[in-house]
């Protein structure tokens, strides 16, 4: 009788505590320049040192590497390709009517990408996996934006990195860019 007693408290304690919610953060810890939520990102709102938004003239020793009329994709002679003991392949700039809009982080293989992704995690908090079957996280503040996506068999990653607002005026540059190429068809 004794051991049906404890059995049956262990399973009224386990009933209890899976609506219990998760003790929250300190507020004070919430801090926007404080690594490890949402909040970050949108303090952020950059990549380095420089801020999304920035003149593509401010920025030193860009080189163009696509041209798609408004939108334009460039890689920096001399930059540092790593973060933290992560070592990056490539960094591209992305630049919208000459604003510094997004940046894209390109990484091979499995300890890189992962470690990258650990990266994002720890400064934004957890990435949101809506499909489980794709290796796919994101993170959207009310400002900028976060996308990790990792290839399933070389196990490249991406991870991108930009604003909100400049990404509204990308996307729709682009609807314009592709209306143009359907009508000429």
């Amino acid at each position: 009788m004794h051991r049906l007693a404890i059995h049956a408290l262990i399973f009224v304690l386990f009933v209890l505590s899976a609506g219990a919610q998760p003790a929250k953060p300190d507020a004070a810890a919430l801090t926007p320049e404080a690594i490890g939520h949402i909040g970050h990102l949108d303090f952020r709102n950059g990549f380095r040192q420089w801020r999304f938004g920035t003149a593509a003239s401010e920025i030193p020793n860009l080189k163009l590497e696509q041209d798609l009329g408004n939108i334009g994709i460039y890689s920096r002679e001399g930059d540092d390709l790593r973060i933290g003991d992560v070592q990056l392949q490539r960094i591209l700039y992305h630049f919208v009517n000459g604003q510094f809009m997004g940046v894209s982080l390109l990484v091979k293989g499995r300890y890189a990408s992962r470690a990258l992704h650990q990266i994002l995690d720890v400064a934004y908090g957890k990435g949101v996996r809506p499909e489980k079957e794709q290796n796919e996280y994101f993170w959207r503040g009310n400002v900028a934006n976060v996308r990790y996506s990792e290839d399933e068999l070389s196990e490249d990653a991406r991870a991108w990195i930009g604003n909100n607002a400049l990404q509204d005026q990308s996307a729709e540059y682009q609807k314009v860019l592709v209306s143009r190429a359907a009508s000429s068809l």
